[in-house]
């Protein structure tokens, strides 16, 4: 009995484990709520040298805060598989309460966001 018991709750611990966010999608969770903010100093440093500067195009930032304001409240990003997707390369869904967009981003070799789009999905109607 006691052995159950001690098996049930390391089945648990182990399923509790493998719950929740990537790290991609928490990378895209902290990249999103940055935008929202209008405020892209606390993931700076998740950005390579060569995208950093981009963050600085605070008109653009605010610009894509506002669209996405729109949306509600965000709630959070799940990965999506994509057949034939470039290695580094991730495709995200970023739910909101109105919408959900379509975020791709793109890690170089040091693990740093190169790239990071977030628009409507293609399928979206205008």
């Amino acid at each position: 009995m006691k052995f159950t018991r001690f098996g049930l709750a390391a089945l648990a611990l182990a399923l509790a484990s493998c719950a929740g966010e990537n790290h991609y999608e928490q990378l895209a969770d902290q990249v999103t709520r940055a935008i929202v903010a209008n405020d892209m100093r606390p993931v700076e440093k998740d950005f390579n040298a060569l995208a950093r500067p981009q963050l600085e195009n605070r008109a653009r930032v605010g610009e894509l805060s506002d669209e996405l304001g729109a949306l509600g409240a965000f709630k959070r990003t799940h990965e999506q598989t994509v057949a034939g997707e470039t290695a580094g390369v991730h495709t995200l869904n970023a739910e909101f309460a109105k919408a959900t967009w379509r975020i791709q981003m793109r890690i170089d070799s040091d693990g740093k966001i190169a790239a990071f789009r977030i628009a409507p999905p293609p399928d979206a109607k205008p």
